[in-house]
């Protein structure tokens, strides 16, 4: 049901990445997800895939986001640039576990 859908994202998901949106149609739950690095988004979806609600899941698209600002350190000013990946993750869900998808 939608409430083991709202765990999975509240208990697997959100502790480790920042989730801009999320939706669930029919069996498949898809999930825009950004974190630091590629291997932060590979390990949370190992960490999906690895839950009894979903059957597998897929990464079907990631990109680099780059974020560039100036700080002032002392006399001196410095670009900072900061790096994050957002990857539109799809989790099949589990037709075994009887989640209601309607």
């Amino acid at each position: 049901d939608r409430a083991e859908i709202l765990n999975l994202l509240r208990n697997v998901v959100l502790p480790d990445v920042e989730v801009s949106a999320w939706n669930v149609k029919g069996n498949v739950l898809n999930i825009t997800m950004t974190a630091g690095t590629l291997e932060e988004i590979n390990h949370n979806v190992q960490k999906v895939n690895g839950n009894e609600l979903v059957d597998f899941c897929t990464v079907s698209n990631a990109k680099t986001n780059e974020n560039k600002r100036t700080v002032t350190r002392g006399n001196r000013e410095e670009t900072v640039i900061e790096t994050s990946v957002t990857a539109q993750v799809v989790a099949y869900l589990n037709p075994d576990e009887g989640v209601d998808r309607r």
